[in-house]
């Protein structure tokens, strides 16, 4: 007798974009999700990059109009003579102190021959400084006892 019942495998009959991958329809579909979350990961690291780069090159003509302001300044301000300009070293040190430089930036002044004139974090001098607590009275037991009562001194027995 024969029988009725129809042994063909499904996913070869059907037609479609992904049927010349070999497997079954799942394992297609896990290929080709893999490769989609593969190839938006490869996109955003390149697309990352690139603003990365911006943000440098953002960064380093940021600095390079500075220096050249500040350059311009000091040469304008800080050169005497005619025929042959030279530089007023304390004067010149004098203008980079007064130019604000925010801390994370070091500004250096050098004269013709490349001896070091002026350094914004030698000229500057400056110093950390935060207010105190108000002082505590000769009894008061606040804080931190560092061995020194009356309590803690070594017997002097001989």
């Amino acid at each position: 007798m024969a029988s009725d019942t129809d042994t063909a495998n499904p996913d070869r009959g059907e037609p479609g974009w992904l049927s010349w991958l070999p497997g079954s329809r799942l394992g297609r579909l896990i290929i080709v999700l893999n490769l989609l979350g593969l190839a938006i990961i490869i996109v955003g690291a390149l697309v990352l990059n690139e603003l990365r780069r911006g943000l440098v090159i953002a960064r380093i003509d940021s600095l390079t109009t500075q220096g050249e302001l500040i350059a311009t300044i000091i040469d304008q301000a800080a050169t005497v003579g005619e025929p042959t300009p030279t530089m007023d070293p304390g004067y010149a040190s004098q203008l980079l102190q007064l130019l604000s430089n925010p801390r994370t930036q070091r500004a250096r002044l050098f004269d013709n021959t490349g001896k070091l004139i002026a350094d914004s974090y030698w000229v500057a001098d400056r110093v950390e400084w935060k207010v105190l607590p108000p002082a505590r009275a000769p009894g008061q037991q606040d804080g931190i006892d560092l061995g020194r009562s009356s309590t803690s001194r070594p017997s002097s027995a001989s």
